[in-house]
């Protein structure tokens, strides 16, 4: 079991608080084994404790998703003397969770630690049950450096390939070096995310139009667009769907952590705008297991993988507008931006002007980037520009 560093880092201040510790993020992004391993890094802290580990995956944990069943199973555990963890994979499958972690909580004996593959695990329910006592670790699936560890390899430009063509899902690297296979997991994974946490929770009755509605998302990350433009592309093609039943489809993707929204930010009136934003995806695996190799469209492929990355980071990421100029990023965190253009190539005069007029343009000094799949640093007016790997590696 590969230790995923960053995540534990996160929870290790939290261990033994009164918080609930929430892991969220797409399914089969890993989410299992940090819960296992945080439970091992809780059991190492306290040796004579007492850790209840429950995968509502299991079939033998069925009995559970009956209304009363965990409450009751919990209330008929004996007393321990010493300190007390829960641990449960996939809570949202638990009826009537919420309450029965909140009077876990209040109770004061357990350490509380859950995973989801749903935004509604911490619904506006939850928060005014838990009164802000608990803290969110979002998981996304690997990151290159991450691959590269899971794969013990070196960086290359073939590494880079196969990481933009499968993505990172950390299930890929316990199968066979062998693309057929890979692909048919991630059609799996495609397959669960949509049922399962799409479909069956919104009670969708046209998964053919929601089929239609992620391909277009697929196929346009890093374009902007808006739920009026989506809607009459797919009436263009014979698919009828409202506005407003596009907007549901896509907060209920949105839900799933299958996709993320980029909202569009005015830089010089530092305000957020409501007309157009992008959409990028949490794996570019799943998206090539559904439309296959599309090396046309590398410029979006390459801003994906950067805006997961500024989120790996702990950024609030936004694409910037200034004027009549587009920024790729505008990256919050802890009060301090950063603006980031993403590119193919600036070998070339034209397109190198285009690419650092708009952060030239911008009329404060927070740190401003370039980077690209150029193999060489450079710089221009005093702003860097980094080969793309570099970036990804050497944060």
């Amino acid at each position: 079991m590969q230790s995923r560093t960053v995540y534990l880092e996160q929870i290790h201040p939290f261990v033994g608080r009164p918080v609930i510790k929430v892991f969220t993020g797409i399914r089969r992004s890993g989410k299992s084994c940090l819960l296992r391993q945080a439970a091992a890094l809780w059991k190492s802290l306290h040796p004579k404790g007492s850790p209840l580990f429950l995968d509502m995956e299991l079939p033998e944990n069925g009995h559970f998703r009956k209304e009363g069943m965990l409450a009751s199973h919990l209330a008929s555990l004996p007393r321990h003397k010493g300190e007390r963890a829960i641990f449960i994979d996939e809570a949202q499958e638990i009826p009537q969770w919420e309450r029965i972690v909140n009077g876990l909580l209040k109770a004061g004996e357990w350490d509380i630690y859950l995973t989801g593959s749903n935004a509604h695990l911490l619904s506006s329910e939850l928060a005014t049950l838990l009164s802000g006592r608990y803290v969110e670790i979002h998981v996304l699936p690997l990151s290159y450096r991450e691959h590269l560890d899971f794969r013990d390899a070196s960086d290359s430009a073939e590494e880079f390939q196969l990481f933009l063509r499968m993505g990172g899902l950390p299930g890929l690297h316990e199968l066979p070096d062998l693309e057929r296979p890979r692909l048919q997991y991630l059609s799996a994974v495609q397959d669960s995310v949509l049922l399962r946490d799409v479909i069956e929770r919104n009670a969708i009755r046209d998964p053919r139009t929601l089929e239609s509605v992620v391909d277009f998302v697929y196929d346009n990350i890093g374009s902007f667009t808006t739920a009026k433009s989506m809607s009459d592309y797919l009436k263009s093609q014979r698919i009828g769907i409202s506005v407003v039943t596009l907007q549901g489809y896509l907060r209920a993707l949105e839900a799933s952590f299958a996709i993320y929204q980029a909202k569009r930010y005015d830089i010089k009136g530092r305000r957020m705008l409501e007309i157009q934003s992008k959409y990028y995806l949490a794996d570019l695996g799943l998206r090539t297991s559904r439309l296959g190799a599309r090396d046309r469209d590398i410029a979006g492929q390459l801003e994906n993988v950067v805006y997961l990355e500024l989120l790996r980071r702990g950024h609030k990421v936004s694409v910037g507008r200034l004027g009549e100029l587009e920024v790729d990023f505008v990256a919050e965190r802890e009060g301090k931006l950063m603006y980031v253009q993403v590119a193919s190539t600036i070998l070339e005069e034209k397109t190198r002007e285009r690419e650092f007029r708009s952060l030239e343009a911008i009329p404060d000094n927070y740190p401003k980037l370039v980077v690209s799949l150029d193999a060489h640093e450079s710089h221009q007016g005093g702003i860097p520009h980094l080969p793309l790997r570099r970036f990804l590696l050497d944060p």
